[in-house]
């Protein structure tokens, strides 16, 4: 926190010493990395304290992991799209700047599968079950985002300024309703001694399970209704 406190006056008066803009029209472009994936923007000085911004996102990430608690090897699977319209406003006509934005997401979803192998115990809202030897469990999940949403960033950096080349930083949080979150659970479902096996799907004391486990992850992801944005790029000057 203390060489937080000593570099950011040193950044702000950085970027105002060689980072001012006179009402000249102007154009920068920047490539970044965020927690919306890998990104470009383009902005364009619109005046002297104010630029518009528009830029898109894109990220995809698959990987395996391990749900010790309840006993489920989960292949997840994460993709992000995204395009954003954003107001900079520079209020000492440096590179200090507030923003307000704008984020469309394409879809943005996580999802997961499993399927339980046959014999093996899993824990289903702190219920054993095994799964069936001729009709294992499967598991299908998908946690999705909120198509459209306001923000506000604080940054340094105009990509539209004096400088031909800057290193734009940014934080800040998306508003939006929180994210929703479905488990769907098939196939057969036994006793943990192999005996009273069911379906899954159709059996009301499993699927009053499922639902408890569905309510919990989302009372878990219900926080990302306030989505954290942290980006740092690389921007050019016309």
């Amino acid at each position: 926190m203390l060489t937080v406190l000593v570099l950011v006056p040193q950044l702000v008066s950085a970027q105002t010493a060689g980072g001012g803009s006179s009402n000249k029209p102007a154009v920068g472009v920047a490539v970044k990395a965020s927690t919306f994936g890998i990104g470009v923007d383009a902005a364009v000085r619109v005046h002297s304290k104010v630029n518009l911004r528009g830029g898109f996102n894109f990220f995809s990430f698959s990987h395996d992991f391990d749900d010790t608690e309840n006993n489920i090897v989960y292949a997840g699977n994460l993709k992000m799209r995204s395009v954003a319209a954003t107001l900079d406003w520079f209020p000492f006509g440096g590179g200090f700047h507030l923003s307000p934005t704008f984020v469309i997401t394409n879809g943005n979803k996580a999802t997961l599968s499993s399927v339980i192998p046959a014999g093996k115990t899993i824990d289903i809202d702190d219920t054993e079950y095994r799964s069936s030897a001729t009709d294992p469990i499967k598991v299908a999940g998908e946690v999705s985002f909120k198509n459209a949403r306001p923000g506000i960033l604080l940054g340094f950096g105009n990509i539209a300024g004096g400088r031909r080349v800057t290193v734009p930083f940014e934080i800040g949080v998306i508003f939006a309703s929180a994210p929703v979150g479905t488990l769907a659970f098939t196939g057969t479902a036994c006793q943990t001694n192999g005996l009273n096996c069911r379906n899954v799907a159709t059996d009301p004391t499993i699927q009053n399970d499922v639902k408890n486990a569905q309510l919990e992850l989302n009372d878990t992801i219900k926080p990302l209704r306030f989505y954290p944005v942290l980006s740092l790029g690389l921007s050019f000057r016309f």
